[in-house]
């Protein structure tokens, strides 16, 4: 029976009947007495029947009616079934087992011709359910429709031509808005839906699914809010779009989807519970309350669209001298966050939630942002012209000038004036120097650094494992797995992507890409220490 009820609604909204008087033009030539096409061929022939035809198509009953045997075909024509939404009509030609009941009501096993439904009151459909069959003046009645042709004689049968859709037992009688109306349940929200001219919507031939809240549901509502929106239509509008769903979806339907669109444009989501089936904060009290445009789902709250939730940013610092490091964070009202996308505005990406990022060059860059929630809900920030990196002209600052000015490489200032290697820092010669802090020297083991100093031939294997011929910057470094150093060894490189870390041996990179004038400085946490050698 429920599966008749869905079918009834189908052939209702879709196959909305249009009355065609008997003894308009007829749609088949006089002195048919003998036909030489099946059933099926003769509908597919005559070109007034194609919403029918192409029902047995999608069906496969087109086969049935061009097989052998004997059948009789109530059919409708097209003019009879051209007041139907063609979004129904689409869905229903998806759902062949609703489209082959709703066709088989109007297939009967065996021909009967009009003077055998004269002297019958009812005929089995193959659908396995009778239609009435009444002699009135205007004709022959079958159900609601009347006879317009009778008698057009096919090799396997006959067809009778009927003004309107055979409508099966369980067809609704009512659209959503009458039902809430005749309901005498829904006072409040039949009086809103008046108020915003959704009533029409709701009784018209669109296919529509509707929570709908009782009147206790509006009398929960905080005091004066109902009285407020009845004030503001727009509001109320909105608030009632969020009750409404495009389309024919079941209680099942619902729970196996999750979430829903509604009209007005927010999402509702759906949950089966312990306590029943809840879509947002409201229960599902009663399901699949079938109507001619729908079905009314009855919920014991009003559904409330949550606010719009935007993502934001934030930058520490936007603007300063390249190579500017900044710091990006996420914010805004998007909760639940799964995924980050940011893009820095100069082909450089990262998913990091709170990345840190180096403009080396200098320029003005647009940053963007887009986020995934949990819900699957992506919401994008755009920030035009959001960072501002300045130009600085070179200094004349050779690789031991820098260091000599840092206050954190006194350590490594004192070493390379020891070693002699301070002048070969000071020239044209380009070279890469990891520079380690002084609190890296002040990490080694106790004696250690007293002992180099005094050593100054161990000490110049140590710094020279420190320096290479060339400039590499972070960017090179991050392409290399090792790189040979003025001491004949290789340090390793290692560039973890996903923390965005650069490590040289064991050592990382605090401070990358200090230009000079002959080189770059990479300044790092730790002493390198070669393989050969004295231990240090």
């Amino acid at each position: 029976m429920r599966t008749l009820k869905i079918l009834g609604l189908f052939i209702l909204v879709i196959l909305a009947s249009t009355a065609v008087a008997a003894g308009e033009d007829n749609f088949f030539p006089p002195g048919n007495e003998t036909g030489t096409l099946t059933i099926y061929d003769t509908l597919l022939n005559n070109g007034n029947f194609t919403l029918i035809v192409a029902a047995l198509n999608q069906t496969a009953l087109n086969a049935t009616l061009q097989a052998d045997g004997e059948y009789t075909l109530f059919a409708p024509s097209d003019e009879a079934t051209n007041l139907f939404s063609a979004d129904i009509f689409n869905f229903l030609m998806r759902q062949s087992d609703l489209l082959r009941a709703l066709t088989n009501y109007h297939i009967a096993d065996g021909a009967y011709y009009a003077a055998d439904l004269e002297q019958m009151e009812k005929l089995k459909t193959l659908l396995g359910i009778d239609v009435k069959i009444n002699v009135t003046d205007e004709g022959i009645m079958v159900d609601e429709a009347l006879i317009t042709e009778s008698d057009i004689n096919c090799t396997n049968g006959v067809i009778h031509v009927i003004n309107a859709v055979l409508e099966p037992p369980g067809t609704p009688k009512y659209t959503i808005y009458q039902t809430l109306n005749r309901s005498g349940m829904f006072g409040t929200l039949v009086t809103a839906l008046d108020a915003t001219a959704l009533n029409e919507t709701l009784n018209g031939t669109g296919l529509y699914t509707v929570f709908a809240p009782t009147e206790r549901a509006f009398a929960a509502l905080p005091e004066g809010e109902l009285d407020a929106l009845f004030n503001d239509t727009t509001a109320l509008d909105e608030i009632l779009r969020y009750h409404i769903i495009d389309g024919f979806t079941t209680r099942n339907g619902l729970v196996d989807a999750g979430t829903m669109w509604t009209l007005q444009g927010g999402r509702v989501v759906i949950v089966e519970t312990e306590d029943g089936v809840m879509v947002n904060d409201a229960r599902l009290t009663t399901a699949d309350l079938l109507c001619r445009d729908g079905l009314i789902h009855v919920i014991d709250a009003v559904l409330i669209p949550p606010e719009e939730k935007v993502v934001d940013f934030s930058a520490e610092p936007v603007r300063g001298e390249a190579p500017l490091t900044v710091r990006f964070s996420v914010n805004g009202t998007v909760e639940n966050i799964t995924t980050c996308f940011w893009n820095f505005g100069n082909g450089f990406l990262s998913t990091q939630e709170s990345p840190i990022f180096t403009y080396h060059t200098a320029g003005v860059y647009s940053v963007s942002l887009t986020v995934t929630d949990a819900m699957g809900l992506t919401y994008t920030a755009i920030k035009p012209d959001y960072i501002v990196a300045e130009e600085v002209p070179p200094e004349e600052t050779s690789i031991y000038q820098t260091v000599a000015a840092d206050e954190n490489l006194t350590t490594l200032a004192a070493a390379l004036q020891l070693t002699g290697l301070d002048e070969a820092l000071n020239g044209t010669e380009i070279f890469t120097l990891f520079a380690p802090t002084d609190d890296a020297f002040a990490a080694l083991p106790e004696g250690t650094l007293d002992t180099l100093l005094n050593d100054t031939a161990a000490l110049n294997d140590v710094l020279l494992y420190h320096a290479a011929d060339g400039e590499y910057t972070a960017a090179d470094l991050k392409e290399m797995d090792a790189l040979e150093m003025l001491a004949g060894e290789n340090v390793t490189i290692v560039w973890d992507e996903t923390n965005e870390t650069l490590m040289i041996d064991n050592a990382l990179v605090v401070r990358p890409d200090v230009t000079c004038s002959n080189g770059v400085i990479h300044v790092i946490d730790a002493v390198l220490q070669p393989s050969h050698g004295e231990e240090t």
